[in-house]
């Protein structure tokens, strides 16, 4: 069985970096994707919670905020807990394998990130020759 899922949207909240007891760094963020309907009327957004750990959830909290437009790939999977007051608890996310900025710092250029690379030049208009 295959299941990966890729989309493009933009980040709904600041990036949020927390350390596993191990020291293993985990971001988690949210983003939204739009959807064009016939008429105004018949547009939807999509909001998907997102998981990147070690080097991806250190470059992901360092280089994204709120607003910025992101494609991601990755793994869905539904992470099920328990509270404390035995009330059981489902959660959808997509586990980040690769990820690209497509909004940029100032002064910065795009940026790719994926499993083989820590990061891809994305040429600039400036760059493709005519």
């Amino acid at each position: 069985m295959y299941a990966e899922i890729e989309l493009i949207g933009r980040l709904t909240r600041k990036p949020n970096l927390q350390f596993s007891p191990t020291g293993m760094p985990i971001c988690n963020f949210s983003v939204a994707v739009n959807k064009k309907g016939k008429s105004e009327a018949n547009d939807s957004v999509t909001f998907f919670d997102v998981i990147a750990f070690r080097n991806k959830a250190e470059l992901c909290a360092e280089y994204l905020d709120t607003g910025k437009l992101v494609f991601i790939k990755g793994d869905p999977q539904i992470r099920k807990w328990e509270d404390k007051e035995g009330a059981k608890h489902n959660k959808f996310e997509i586990v980040l394998q690769k990820i690209q900025f497509l909004s940029t710092k100032p002064g910065t250029s795009k940026q790719s990130l994926d499993r083989e690379d820590d990061f891809v030049h994305e040429p600039d208009e400036d760059d493709i020759p005519l």
